[in-house]
């Protein structure tokens, strides 16, 4: 009698010879076994065979692997025994097949010869380059493999780096890969070599890059891009300009009040090349420190001044799979050259009661100031508190932190809500910044628990009118997550899912935003929100309860640009994959009255770009953001641009930015909401095999389904017995990136 234990399903099969052709199968299993768990199934138990003494048999167990721990094994009781055992292997020898082919199951990849190196080359005017190159030979072991690649020779390659890939593909499925790069470099030296920048100072005129005035004196610059098309010129805090773009094209500006600061021309030609020249201007300045309406928890500081900010987190873990701590953690602070740290603060948050005290480079740092919060429905406390360390942080170098208190015992550890992290705010002078302000706002420590929006306010803005602002804004968090999500809106504008996900450190982020496009003259405060919001994770249903408890925000207080030329341009464009779809980003530039813009994607056959989608143009005195997105890109390199078309009619172009996609799929799941059964369309997986994983909102599994081959009819899961409800449903197709799908259950 013969036995099989397997997981996962499992057959067993005898041959009344030694001919394989001649076995039937004689025990099964269908679903998991232990390895000596011999009972689970009827099926497991083969009937009594009789076998004669000194034949030789062939016997053979199979077993499909399904997911987790796998295990084979096959027991027989022989005449005269009361337990089955383990085969011997005693009574066991290798089968060899006589028909064998080595080739039959080959699993050695072709070999690539004289594989392309990276190519490099230039182009003029933004044009597309035709780069040919001697095409790689393959050779396999077996067979002679087909070759197929990503480019030909010859293509005309955009501005930009490119991979090309050469794939060899053998009889059995076998590949190997030949990639290489090809770059292609807009040729601007003559746009660079022909902007010349002096000033005229006290009558004499200067070349240079640095100038120190004082106070008061007259400073004229001048810029003579030989008839080129777009100029702006960025002026420092305090300084007015007017200008001339004549026939010519010739600049001249008079500054009628010299601030410190950084003078820039920028020139952009109708080819996207660009030239920048800069005078770095010193005076002396005068820094200050205040309060936003008497409120200690709102700093304000003035002066020709920048910041950095880092830090560390304690925590070993976001979550409960490790709740230990670090007894110390440390960060690097790397100030400019030549820069004067006017000011530090130190910030320290944790889980339990409030720890007033924490070692800061040996030194015992006790607060200044301290929050608690205290989460009724959990019982649990949480602290934030700040203080001056300025008389100890002078210098770049390594800075630590320890004898930082948090309970990461219980409940805390039980909830993911056990953290300890540090941050560190450094504002220093250094000479050539443009006059500027810095808001430190501390008055809000408040967890973002239950689901809901929670909304701060930074006030006391203050921005002269006619100045560009370049504002930036950033935020110290505590305690976010990455298996949660929340979103972010600065003055309304949407930034983003889930940046608060421990991206510094576990459960520590230091994230900093460009708000210039909501900071400007005339502007007096600025608000930002973080929407929480129930997510289903592998924890179960879960609420992102973060602390945004540090606000840093920075602006110019006066840094002009002034534009002097006819012709307009789009400023900071990006592309962007978020998982099947590309993401086109660009900001118009500041004043700009434009008609509309229009995404473009090249064609890779063809090489030409084509229209993808046409958006009309705010008028507006700010810049404008606006968003597209390609919900069909290809795998491979994708090319998009931006394009405005003006009042006049005429166009023009932004940089070529490219997209990688690798593992492009989409899967649709429909009915959804669904009554009594779900429809998986798989077709972009056709033939792959595929697990299907759905877990109910609690994050508990409840059904495991596995396709061998995925076809392209729907794959059908009856959802009767499935309580109504939220489910996510888990993708894992094999050689393919996973995917997520949500869905819900109605009856």
């Amino acid at each position: 009698t013969f036995y099989i234990t397997g997981d996962d399903y499992s057959d067993l099969y005898l041959s009344s010879t030694t001919d394989p052709t001649l076995k039937t199968r004689i025990a099964y299993i269908v679903g998991w076994t232990l390895n000596n768990e011999l009972t689970k199934y009827p099926s497991q138990k083969s009937n009594i065979i009789p076998l004669v003494a000194g034949q030789t048999y062939y016997i053979e167990g199979v077993e499909q692997e399904g997911g987790g721990g796998d295990n084979l094994a096959v027991y027989w009781q022989v005449p005269n025994t009361t337990t089955p055992v383990i085969i011997p292997g005693s009574n066991l020898v290798p089968y060899c097949d006589p028909n064998y082919n080595p080739c039959a199951n080959d699993v050695v990849a072709p070999i690539f010869a004289n594989c392309p190196a990276n190519q490099s080359v230039t182009t003029l005017n933004n044009a597309c380059k035709s780069v040919t190159w001697v095409a790689p030979t393959a050779s396999d072991n077996c067979t002679t493999p087909s070759v197929t690649s990503t480019y030909a020779s010859g293509f005309c390659f955009p501005v930009g780096t490119t991979t090309v890939s050469y794939t060899a593909t053998d009889a059995k499925g076998n590949k190997a890969n030949c990639p290489f790069t090809v770059t292609v470099t807009n040729d601007c030296s003559s746009l660079i070599n022909s902007a010349v920048t002096e000033y005229f100072v006290d009558g004499v005129w200067y070349t240079g890059s640095t100038l120190t005035l004082n106070a008061g004196k007259s400073l004229t610059l001048s810029a003579n891009p030989n008839g080129l098309s777009t100029y702006l010129w960025t002026l420092p805090s305090g300084a007015t300009a007017s200008g001339n773009a004549g026939g010519d094209l010739f600049i001249s500006s008079s500054i009628t009040a010299a601030q410190a600061g950084t003078y820039t021309v920028k020139i952009i030609d109708s080819y996207g090349c660009t030239a920048t020249k800069s005078i770095v201007v010193t005076v002396n300045s005068t820094f200050t420190i205040s309060n936003c309406a008497g409120n200690t928890e709102q700093l304000i500081l003035k002066g020709n001044i920048d910041y950095i900010t880092i830090g560390n987190t304690m925590s070993q873990s976001e979550d409960r799979s490790n709740c230990n701590k670090n007894a110390s953690s440390s960060k690097l602070l790397a100030l400019p050259t030549g820069a004067v740290v006017k000011a530090a603060y130190l910030y320290w948050s944790g889980s339990g009661s409030l720890d007033n005290t924490v070692a800061f480079n040996g030194k015992t740092i006790t607060a200044q100031g301290s929050k608690t919060y205290y989460e009724p429905s959990w019982g649990m406390s949480f602290f934030g508190a700040r203080a001056d360390v300025t008389p100890y942080v002078q210098s770049s170098g390594t800075y630590t932190v320890d004898g930082l208190t948090w309970d990461n015992t219980g409940n805390y550890c039980y909830s993911n809500c056990a953290y300890g992290a540090w941050s560190m705010a450094v504002v220093y002078e250094l000479a050539g910044l443009t006059y500027s302000t810095i808001h430190i706002n501390t008055d809000n420590f408040r967890m973002t628990f239950p689901a809901g929006n929670y909304s701060s306010d930074i006030n006391c803005i203050n921005i002269p009118a006619g100045c560009t602002s370049n504002a930036k804004l950033t935020i110290v968090s505590f305690e976010g997550d990455n298996y949660k999500g929340e979103n972010l809106y600065i003055c309304g504008v949407y930034r983003g899912d889930n940046n608060f996900r421990g991206q510094t450190g576990p459960n520590l982020d230091i994230l900093t935003f460009d708000v210039s496009n909501v900071v400007y003259s005339g502007k007096t405060s600025l608000n930002y929100s973080v929407n929480s919001y129930l997510s289903y994770t592998i924890w179960g249903n879960a609420i992102e309860g973060l602390f945004d408890y540090v606000k840093i925000l920075k602006y110019n207080t006066c840094s002009s640009t002034l534009n002097v030329a006819s012709v307009k341009v789009i400023l900071d464009v990006e592309a962007k994959a978020e998982l099947n779809r590309a993401r086109i980003e660009w900001v118009n530039n500041n004043g700009y009255q434009n008609d509309f813009f229009t995404v473009e994607k090249m064609n890779n056959a063809t090489g030409t770009f084509e229209s993808m989608a046409i958006q009309n143009s705010i008028n507006s005195d700010v810049p404008e953001h606006y968003v597209g997105y390609d919900d069909n890109p290809t795998e491979g390199d994708n090319f998009y641009r931006v394009g405005v078309t003006q009042f006049d009619g005429k166009v023009k172009y932004s940089d070529t930015k490219k997209v990688v996609f690798s593992n492009v799929s989409n899967v649709r799941i429909f009915p959804n909401p669904a009554d009594d059964q779900l429809n998986i369309d798989l077709k972009s997986y056709e033939g792959r095999a595929i697990g299907i994983q759905i877990y109910n909102s609690m994050g508990q599994l409840i059904t495991v389904k596995q396709i061998d081959k995925a076809s392209a009819a729907p794959y059908q899961i009856s959802t009767n017995g499935m309580p109504v409800g939220s489910y996510l449903v888990r993708i894992l197709p094999e050689g393919k990136r996973e995917l997520t799908k949500q869905v819900k259950i109605v009856h």
